[in-house]
Parts: structure tokens; sequence; C-alpha cells
């Protein structure tokens, strides 16, 4: 992994640049005229970054900009509709590791929240390796439904997960460090938001990255694809966000519905 310690961290954006000139067309094709949300470290990528969630619609050039201007290292986003920002083009569900909890682990957590999915609603999600400990996995609806309905759903659903593997997943917080894969859905909510696929991660100039189902088993680790070798994962993979996501883009949230989780809490 390339390191950010002890390293100007000026010198970085021309690294930081030449990924996105790779990738901003990418992210484009998924996620366009939606508001932009970017990160930047003013102190230095050693501390915490700064989020700021524009009105500003996503396009690979306004991409671009952002690095240029505001030394834009990091883009999330929330999925909406171009007309709704409370109606989301996915839905996210993010499986996040504890310290100390292995990446197989996460793994057949992604594994169990896939099954749920597809036997509860006959959904299917695609997964990215989100650059750190865990795995995120972006559910495409065609109806776009709105935030609140789906969020109580997911919630619903990560309910019964732990239901059927409690001793393997959670919907506690991350303080609570218990060996087990912690399951999130709050980030579905206007001006809430996750990393976009294929956005850098500041410490460590990991990646986001997208994969098939088919190739999670040969992975050891979130942070699999760094910088330095993402153009070659491109050259070999293409767009997996896109084309994974147009096998069940037509896929209904709507559908679903007919067959409620209980018990609907939140948590």
């Amino acid at each position: 992994m390339d390191s950010l310690q002890s390293v100007d961290d000026t010198a970085l954006m021309p690294q930081v640049l030449a990924h996105y000139e790779l990738v901003a067309p990418l992210i484009e094709a998924s996620f366009a005229q939606t508001p932009i949300v970017f990160v930047n470290y003013p102190n230095g990528v050693d501390e915490n970054g700064v989020f700021h969630v524009t009105t500003v619609q996503l396009s690979a050039e306004k991409l671009l900009w952002l690095i240029h201007r505001e030394y834009a290292i990091e883009f999330y986003t929330w999925a909406p509709t171009l007309l709704d920002v409370d109606r989301l083009r996915f839905g996210r569900i993010l499986l996040e590791a504890p310290p100390g909890v292995e990446f197989e682990r996460v793994k057949l957590a992604a594994l169990a929240v896939r099954a749920l999915l597809f036997d509860t609603a006959q959904l299917e999600a695609v997964p990215l390796l989100d650059g750190g400990t865990g795995i995120a996995l972006w559910i495409p609806f065609a109806d776009a439904p709105q935030a609140d309905v789906l969020r109580k759903w997911l919630h619903a659903l990560c309910n019964r997960a732990v239901e059927l593997h409690p001793d393997l997943v959670s919907t506690l917080y991350n303080t609570h460090h218990d060996a087990r894969v912690h399951l999130h859905v709050s980030s579905n909510a206007a001006g809430h938001y996750s990393a976009v696929p294929y956005s850098l991660r500041a410490q460590g100039l990991t990646v986001c990255t997208p994969i098939h189902w088919e190739e999670l088993g040969s992975f050891t680790g979130a942070n699999a694809f760094c910088l330095r070798d993402f153009p070659a994962r491109i050259q070999t993979a293409d767009d997996v966000f896109s084309s994974e996501t147009k096998i069940i883009a037509s896929q209904s949230f709507a559908a679903a519905l007919p067959s409620p989780i209980e018990p609907l809490s939140s948590f």
C-alpha cells in the first residue's frame, strides 16, 4: 500500500488527479447529475477530513474541477434521483468490521445478507470492497423508492439477519467490539452518504472497488486495490459496477413490499 505518512500532502494530488482522470467517466456513467459530496484534508491526510455536501451536479468534469480547486480526494453519494433527493436509485447496506474481526467473517456476512435479500424479496446487490475493512452492498431499484420507506425495510432486513446469524452480524454501533460484523443502513437518507464506487480513500490511497460475487473468495481484505495498481484492474475488469448494475437494473422495490419482514423496527 502507498503510505501517506511523512509525505507532503500536496505531492499526492497529481496521483489523485491521475486516478480520477481514469475513473471519473465511470463514476459519471452511474451517478450523473446527483449532488456531489466530497472530502478534502486541509490539515493533511493524517488528520480528519472535511465533508462537503454540495448542490453541484456530478459529472466527470466537475469531479476533476473539485480536485483542482478544492483538493478533493474522496467522493460520496446517497444516490438520489435527479428530481427528488428523497428518492433513491440504490439501497445500500454497509458491512463494517470492528478491530480484530477477520475479513473472512465480513465475506461470510456479505454472503448471508445476499442470500437473505434474494430469499426475502428476490433482490440482488453489487458488492463493493470499501477500501478499508468492510463491504458495501449496492441494491439498484428501477422504481427509486422513498428513502424513509426503504430505510425502514432495510432496518428490518438487517434485524432478520441478526436473528438468523446472531454470532456473525450485529446492528449495534461499531463501539461494540464483539467479533461480529456490523450492518448499517442509516446512510439511506437525503444528505447522508457512502463512498461511491471507484472513490479513493485518503488513508492508504486504497480504492473502493466493485467486484463480481464470484471473485469474493479470492480477496483477503477490503483494501485489495490501491491507486498504484488500479489501472491494471480497470484494464482487465473494465467497469464492473456499471456492468453488474445493468444485469439487475430492472428489479423493483415495490415488488418486495408484499413480503414484509417482521418486526419492522428501527435501530
